[in-house]
């Protein structure tokens, strides 16, 4: 009986930290939603990493992303750019010199800084803490809640001092990841709306699917 009665406690005991470390795993992704919201403005470097399992490829590009009020944000790349002003998407392709212009709409989802990036992390993953953090970062697991969701897994690192994202490590249905290490985050800046549209259209091809 003194042995059942312990293996209970032990039990007891154990669920009491696991729940201690997910609740501290979900303040964690909750103080990272908050942060994001707070800063209007925001542009960082970043590279981006596909690796590829059915090939066995790995492909690399790095690129710069910068926000301003979660609506309005680019992303350059050394082949494209995409501009998103909050009601248009300009997809510029610097190789074929040409211009896509279309309706803003959930492309926004697309950008893993924007508020409605986190809010999905909060809604549709259970999180918890990992181990793959260091002495700035703290590691995050999310796991997705329903087998609707095509990305399965994502591996996070929170720099803890500013509660900003520093890796997104995505592990989609079919095994494939996609990595974005994050870094020279800027938080002070004075962004113009003018810089959240495109005009250069000498030498450009421009189809518009509006």
């Amino acid at each position: 009986m003194k042995i059942k009665a312990l293996l209970s406690i032990l039990i007891l005991v154990g669920n009491i930290a696991v729940t201690a470390a997910d609740k501290k795993a979900e303040k964690i992704l909750n103080d990272v939603k908050e942060q994001y919201e707070q800063h209007n403005q925001l542009c960082a470097d970043y590279e981006q990493t596909f690796i590829w399992k059915l090939a066995g490829e790995t492909q690399t590009v790095e690129g710069r992303i910068c926000i301003k009020n979660q609506k309005k944000f680019f992303i350059e790349t050394p082949t494209q750019t995409i501009i998103v002003n909050g009601e248009t998407v300009w997809t510029v392709n610097k190789v074929n010199k040409q211009v896509i212009i279309d309706r803003a709409s959930e492309q926004n989802n697309d950008n893993p800084f924007l508020k409605n990036f986190i809010d999905g992390f909060i809604r549709d993953y259970d999180v918890e803490l990992n181990e793959k953090g260091d002495r700035e970062n703290v590691g995050l697991t999310l796991t997705a809640k329903t087998e609707d969701q095509f990305i399965r897994e994502i591996q996070l690192l929170v720099t803890e001092k500013t509660n900003l994202l520093s890796r997104i490590d995505q592990t989609d249905v079919n095994g494939n990841r996609t990595i974005y290490d994050v870094k020279n985050i800027d938080t002070g800046l004075q962004l113009s709306d003018d810089q959240f549209v495109f005009h250069e259209t000498e030498g450009y091809e421009i189809v518009d699917m509006r």
